[in-house]
C-alpha cells in the first residue's frame, strides 16, 4: 500500500469498527440495565463469548500472502542480535521510550473512569454505555479528518498535535460532578483519541525496517504491554489511598510529559 494513501485507509477500516463498536456498546448498555442484577452482565458475557468466538473462525479462514524467501543478505544480518540492530535506529528507541511512559500514564486512569461513573457519579450501565456510544460518534469525523490530516500534514505533526492535547481529558474528568458532565469531555477524547491513533499506527510503519518489521512491532508491543500493567497498578494504589481525583491528575500530568518528550527526540525519517 502506498505510505500516502494510509492515512485514508486506516481512517476507513477504523471508521467501521467504530461503527460496529458504538452499536454494540449501546446495545450491551440497554441489554444490562432492562436484565439488571449479575444476570445481565453474564448475558451480555456471554453474547460476547460468543460473537468473539464466530470472529474467530471467520479470521481462521483468511488466506495469507506467502512470504517471500530471505535474501543471502537479509540471512546473515538476522545473525545480528536484536539489540544491535535497534541501536542503528535511534528514533525507534526513542519512540519506544515515550511510548512507555504515555501508556504507564493512560493506564493510570484508565481503568477507573467507569468505576468513577457508577460509584462516584451514580450512573447506571445504560448511561455508561451511552457515554461511550458518544466517544465513539465523535470519532467518526475524526476518523475521517485526521486520515487526510496525516496524508498531508505527516504523522508527526498530527501524532504530536493530539497527544499535546489527550493530556486535558483526565483533567475534564477530574472536574466532573453528574454523569452529563462526562459527555464533552468524552466528545473531545473520542475526536482526539481517532487521530492519535491512527498517527501513532502509520509512525511506527514508518520508524521500522520493513524487513524487521515484525520483531520490531514485536518489541513496540511488550513495551506498552507491559507500561500498561505498571499504569494499571500504579493507579490502583493511588486511588485505593487518595481517591480518583489524584488517578485523574496524575495521568493528565504523565501524558503531557510524554508528549513533551516524543515532541523533543522523535523525529520522523527523511522519505
Amino acid at each position: 500500500m502506498p505510505l500516502s494513501w494510509r492515512g485514508r485507509y486506516f481512517s476507513s477500516r477504523n471508521m467501521a469498527m467504530g461503527v460496529a463498536n458504538m452499536l454494540t456498546t449501546f446495545l450491551a448498555g440497554q441489554l444490562i440495565t432492562l436484565v439488571g442484577g449479575t444476570n445481565g452482565y453474564q448475558l451480555a458475557m456471554g453474547l460476547a463469548f460468543a460473537v468473539g468466538m464466530a470472529s474467530t473462525y471467520s479470521f481462521a479462514r483468511l488466506n495469507e500472502p506467502l512470504a517471500s524467501a530471505p535474501s543471502e543478505v537479509k540471512d546473515r544480518d538476522s545473525r545480528l542480535s536484536l539489540l544491535q540492530h535497534l541501536r542503528a535506529h535511534p528514533d525507534f528507541l526513542f519512540f519506544c521510550a515515550t511510548a512507555a511512559i504515555w501508556n504507564l500514564s493512560i493506564n493510570i486512569a484508565g481503568p477507573f473512569f467507569n468505576p468513577y461513573l457508577v460509584e462516584s457519579l451514580r450512573a447506571s450501565a445504560s448511561v455508561v454505555g451511552a457515554l461511550s456510544v458518544m466517544a465513539t460518534l465523535a470519532a467518526l469525523p475524526g476518523q475521517r479528518l485526521f486520515g487526510s490530516l496525516v496524508d498531508r500534514w505527516g504523522t508527526r505533526r498530527v501524532q504530536l498535535i493530539t497527544g499535546l492535547l489527550i493530556p486535558l481529558l483526565p483533567w475534564g474528568w477530574a472536574l466532573t460532578r453528574s454523569p452529563w458532565h462526562v459527555v464533552p469531555v468524552n466528545l473531545a477524547g473520542g475526536f482526539l483519541w481517532a487521530g492519535y491513533e491512527l498517527a501513532n499506527f502509520n509512525f511506527l510503519l514508518i520508524l521500522t525496517p520493513e524487513d524487521r518489521r515484525p520483531r520490531y512491532s514485536a518489541v513496540y508491543q511488550i513495551v506498552v504491554t507491559t507500561s500498561l500493567a505498571g499504569g494499571a497498578a500504579l493507579g490502583g494504589i493511588v486511588a485505593q489511598r487518595w481517591g480518583y481525583t489524584p488517578v485523574f491528575i496524575l495521568s493528565g500530568i504523565g501524558r503531557l510529559c510524554a508528549a513533551l518528550l516524543f515532541a523533543r527526540f522523535v523525529h520522523q525519517p527523511a522519505p
